[in-house]
Parts: structure tokens; C-alpha cells; sequence
């Protein structure tokens, strides 16, 4: 029987951690400590920086991405696209909640778990992912309301984050390796 070699693309945020395109979802997993991404980092912004209660929260942050990066399934995926978005928050102003986010965590940890199970990561550009329509491809901000996406050219509806992974997965390549992704490196 013929080999197919499954691409998945996988977009990354705070409400659901991970979203491939496959249709699988981070929050459609229940934490066994009933957790997820917004109230972890609820959690952290109540906390004074520096604090050992703040150091916890950290903690639990990262137990958390780990718990959402095992959650992907990788069983017959031979390439795992993701969005190129290093420096996302460079030269914003951002608050506590999002300041509390770390992207670059997950995608180290997508990154040792695509070595793991000898996946190739490959980069692709962020640009538009989010407001593209994944049926017809059309390109529109109005498209896109919070968690709900739906197309205003053609009236594809589907939940936004579902939608970015399905345009990540059919996105150009920026750069490819075997097992290697770390947005926040400087050797790109």
C-alpha cells in the first residue's frame, strides 16, 4: 500500500494552546487539574513578579504547555508546519495576560517532541493565516470575529483557530529542518 506522508499544520494561541489541522483542539481536552492556558495565566497576573506565588504560576505554566504539546498526536505526520512569529510582542505594549504567554515555550517543546517522534518542523509565514478563509482562500479582516470565523465571500463558517492551522498547513515554506524550530533563536 502507498506511503502518504501527512503534513499537519498547527496554530498556536492562548485560548486554545494547539489547534491542528486535522480539527483537534487543546480545549476539547480536559487538564486532570481542570486547567487551561487563560486561567494559568489569570493566575499568573494576580501574582506579584518576583514572588514565590508568581514562581509557582510560572511553574504551572510550563507543566501546563507540556500537558498541551502531548496532547498532539503525531502518529503518521511526517512534516509539522507552524507559524514563524518570533518577536511578536517586540515594540508593543502588551498587558500582564499576554505578557504572561510564552510562545516560544510551546514552541520549544514542539520542537523536542518533533525530535522525538522524527518529525520535520518546517517554518511558514503568520501573515494573513488568521484571516484567510480555508475553503476559498479569499484574504479579509472582517472575516474573523474573536473565536468564530466565518467567510464573508463565501459563508464558510468554522472556528478561527482551525481555520489559521488549515491555511499553516497549505502555507509556503520559509525554512525546513529535521526536528528544528526555536522562534526566539537568533540564528535564523
Amino acid at each position: 500500500f502507498p506511503v502518504t506522508i501527512e503534513i499537519l499544520g498547527v496554530d498556536v494561541g492562548i485560548t486554545d494552546t494547539i489547534s491542528d489541522s486535522r480539527g483537534n483542539r487543546t480545549s476539547d481536552k480536559i487538564h486532570p487539574h481542570g486547567w487551561t492556558m487563560s486561567s494559568v495565566l489569570q493566575n499568573i497576573q494576580r501574582k506579584k513578579r518576583g514572588s514565590k506565588g508568581f514562581k509557582r504560576a510560572q511553574s504551572l505554566r510550563d507543566n501546563f504547555t507540556g500537558w498541551a504539546v502531548n496532547q498532539l498526536n503525531l502518529d503518521g505526520v511526517k512534516e509539522l508546519k507552524l507559524e514563524n512569529i518570533k518577536h511578536m510582542k517586540r515594540g508593543k505594549s502588551v498587558d500582564r495576560f499576554r505578557g504572561s504567554w510564552s510562545y516560544p515555550l510551546i514552541f520549544d517543546r514542539l520542537k523536542r517532541r518533533a525530535e522525538e517522534q522524527n518529525v520535520s518542523v518546517t517554518l511558514v509565514n503568520p501573515r494573513n493565516t488568521s484571516r484567510t478563509c480555508s475553503s476559498c482562500e479569499a484574504v479579509d479582516v472582517r472575516s474573523r470575529k474573536g473565536k468564530s470565523f466565518k467567510c464573508v465571500t463565501c459563508g464558510h463558517t468554522e472556528d478561527s483557530d482551525l481555520n489559521a492551522a488549515q491555511n499553516i498547513k497549505r502555507a509556503s515554506v520559509l525554512h525546513s529542518q529535521r526536528g528544528v524550530c526555536s522562534p526566539s533563536s537568533k540564528n535564523e
